[in-house]
């Protein structure tokens, strides 16, 4: 008997293409097993969130179909607000004053002359 739904192409007679649902967050797993298994589309990353351990996990999938997946373990931790650092506890820069800024341009001169003038006796002794 002829079924004319069964394998219907589109217009352009190409093979449909594997697709996977777009998500906007993180997909809730068990274990890290379940997250290695889940399918993941070539070209594509998923992030999933163990609901049993303080890990998230992310599978990446090449664009060719037989590159291996790669798999990334983070660890959650937990930070209280207000332990955040604040703009106002950081120590304020350090400046010179002109004066000293001269000394040390000074002696940044005297180390460079001194170094040239080893390097160009080296020079000459070859």
């Amino acid at each position: 008997m002829y079924n004319p739904y069964l394998n219907q192409y589109p217009i352009n007679n190409t093979a449909p293409m594997y697709s996977q649902p777009q998500t906007n967050g993180l997909i809730s797993v068990r274990s890290v097993q379940e997250a290695m298994n889940y399918p993941v589309a070539p070209g594509n990353s998923v992030t999933f969130k163990d609901e049993g351990q303080p890990y998230v996990y992310v599978k990446t999938m090449g664009f060719n179909q037989m590159e291996q997946p790669t798999f990334k373990r983070y660890r959650l931790v937990e930070e209280e607000l207000n332990t955040m650092p604040s703009v106002e506890a950081k120590q304020p820069a350090q400046w010179v004053s002109k004066t000293e800024f001269e000394e040390l341009q000074q002696q940044v001169t005297l180390l460079r002359d001194a170094f040239n003038v080893f390097t160009d006796k080296e020079a000459k002794d070859e």
